[in-house]
């Protein structure tokens, strides 16, 4: 129920073939990715902020999207009576997406940034103080504080698959798998816009028949600054390429990715906090992140696996669809039977227990 094919989202593009295969188990990666290649997120039926989480409860009679129910912070401000196909929420507020596919927003005066997005849209994903949606075209529109837009990386741009906001600047998947992020993300020390927040790059080792894979580690000097990391690179048996990614989730300062090449998560950036950015070897099908958590799905079992503090106690036994972080730690999913758990939330167990989820 909770799944919404977009086919018409590449209705204005043609992917060309990939010219590498992918191994089993020396993987490469292609320069241009198969059609469809991405994690599809566009159904996503649970959102949550540090003291807000809105979710999509099943209505009889539509066989995709729900009524929105909200928790927490605003909890007494209704939401549209709209069915709708995906929320998000921001620290105020929230938006989601109707059958029609167009973007109401509700909460806080200043989130209320559905006026300016006019059109059809596909994936939204909010910040603290910002929202990006993802268009029918391909193309994503921004808007942060009080209804000032921004734009993505390459603005002409039409070829996104998704778009992912953490405090108050966004990233944007390309289909290429590549990443462009954009916003105003001064945490601190760090900016998005510089060259840490912006699309990683790994070693690959060039085959004899041509084709790439990943290199080992124990062959790749550790210090990237040293005269050795230099010399490294003038060896034509390896080459310096840019990750691409199945699917990107961004949290304050820093931003993680499901790899195409094995589907790990692979974490960048500048993390807000004393603990080190922390990847986990997959296979993924899904990722979030935030200020205190990474959690992601693993494709084989539909278990939740995460990188720091073990808050799964309660959590251990179930297989989930769908898996979303919030800023303070809190952690809100979706089963393969659509029902909602969640911990650390300001909303009664009960109530949420009763909740059949689109």
């Amino acid at each position: 129920l909770r799944r919404k094919l977009r086919e018409d989202r590449f209705d204005f593009t043609m992917l060309r073939t990939a010219t590498l295969i992918l191994g089993l188990l020396s993987c490469t990666q292609a320069d241009v990715l198969p059609t469809n290649f991405f994690n599809n997120i566009d159904g996503i039926s649970v959102d949550l902020s540090a003291r807000y989480f809105c979710t999509l409860e099943q209505v009889v009679g539509y066989d995709m999207g729900g009524i929105v129910r909200c928790f927490g912070y605003n909890d007494k401000i209704d939401p549209p009576k709209d069915v709708f196909m995906q929320v998000s929420t921001s620290t105020r507020g929230a938006c989601g997406i109707t059958l029609q596919q167009e973007v109401k927003c509700w909460g806080d005066p200043i989130h209320r940034h559905d006026r300016f997005m006019e059109g059809q849209f596909t994936q939204l994903s909010g910040g603290e103080n910002v929202i990006c949606g993802l268009r029918i075209n391909g193309a994503i529109s921004c808007f942060y504080g009080k209804w000032k837009s921004f734009k993505i990386q390459d603005t002409g741009k039409t070829n996104y698959v998704q778009v992912s906001c953490g405090l108050n600047y966004c990233c944007a998947l390309d289909d290429e798998g590549l990443v462009s992020c954009a916003g105003d993300v001064r945490i601190g020390h760090a900016m998005a816009i510089d060259g840490v927040h912006q699309n990683p790059h790994m070693i690959m080792e060039v085959g004899e028949d041509g084709t790439l894979s990943a290199a080992s580690e124990d062959v790749i000097p550790q210090n990237t600054d040293s005269e050795e990391y230099e010399d490294f690179l003038l060896n034509p048996m390896y080459q310096k390429h840019p990750m691409k990614f199945k699917q990107i989730a961004v949290a304050h300062g820093y931003m993680c990715g499901i790899q195409y090449l094995d589907e790990s998560i692979f974490c960048w950036g500048n993390r807000d906090a004393n603990i080190p950015l922390t990847n986990m070897d997959g296979p993924f099908k899904m990722v979030s992140a935030n200020e205190l958590q990474v959690c992601g799905i693993l494709k084989d079992t539909n278990q939740l696996k995460c990188a720091y503090n073990n808050v799964l106690t309660s959590m251990e036994n179930i297989e989930w669809d769908q898996v979303k972080v919030g800023s303070g730690g809190q952690i809100c999913g979706i089963s393969m039977n659509s029902e909602l758990f969640c911990n650390h939330v300001a909303a009664d167990p009960e109530v949420l227990q009763e909740l059949i989820i689109a």
